[in-house]
């Protein structure tokens, strides 16, 4: 459906109007229920600091965050 817009060269002053009745609130989404922890937390960390010294994990991980660092370090290995 198309809608057509007649425009003038005078603007037309308009009056606010009030807002329209505020809707009703929704069902709220029923969340599944959590999925099982992937094992990447010990084994990865343990991992990542065979191959980095601790320090440089610390100091990468406070600028870039860790996860970005355990990557770095076994894509390289």
């Amino acid at each position: 459906m198309s809608v057509y817009v007649l425009k003038t060269n005078k603007p037309e002053k308009r009056e606010k109007g009030d807002f329209g009745p505020q809707g009703e609130k929704g069902d709220q989404v029923i969340r599944g229920p959590p999925g099982e922890n992937g094992d990447h937390g010990s084994d990865a960390t343990i991992n990542a600091s065979a191959l980095a010294t601790k320090d440089e994990l610390t100091q990468y991980a406070s600028n870039n965050g860790f996860l970005w660092k355990m990557v770095d370090t076994i894509k390289n290995f």
